[in-house]
């Protein structure tokens, strides 16, 4: 839990209670290689730090070609990060993503849950 915790205190500063009361509602989790994390349609009930391991978000047109939309990751040796891995349109309106998520390898993620927000 200290990587998501390090990442947050770079922008906002929490005492020990609001520590305490944020990594209460986090939850390590562990997602197998080519495992679908959520498909379209579904709604976006979490949002995973990812921790190690990478993944991507895709989806389909209407001709029924796949996209990928955004690769997720947490590689200290890239160009640029993209740690969270999550549909925020629908994780914060609770409605329906238009995306689908898919591990590329093992994924190590740390996960908040919309009802724990």
């Amino acid at each position: 839990m200290k990587i998501i915790l390090d990442y947050i205190l770079q922008f906002v500063t929490l005492d020990k209670a609001e520590i305490d009361l944020f990594t209460s509602y986090l939850t390590s989790k562990k997602i197998k290689s080519n495992q679908i994390i959520f498909n379209k349609g579904s709604v976006c009930n979490s949002l995973f730090f990812v921790v190690s391991g990478a993944a991507r978000s895709y989806f389909l047109n209407n001709e029924g070609m796949e996209y990928t939309w955004k690769f997720h990751f947490n590689d200290t040796d890239a160009t640029f990060e993209n740690l969270f891995l999550v549909d925020y349109q629908s994780f914060l309106t609770q409605t329906p993503s238009f995306l689908s998520f898919e591990a590329i390898n093992d994924l190590e993620v740390i996960e908040l849950r919309y009802e724990s927000l």
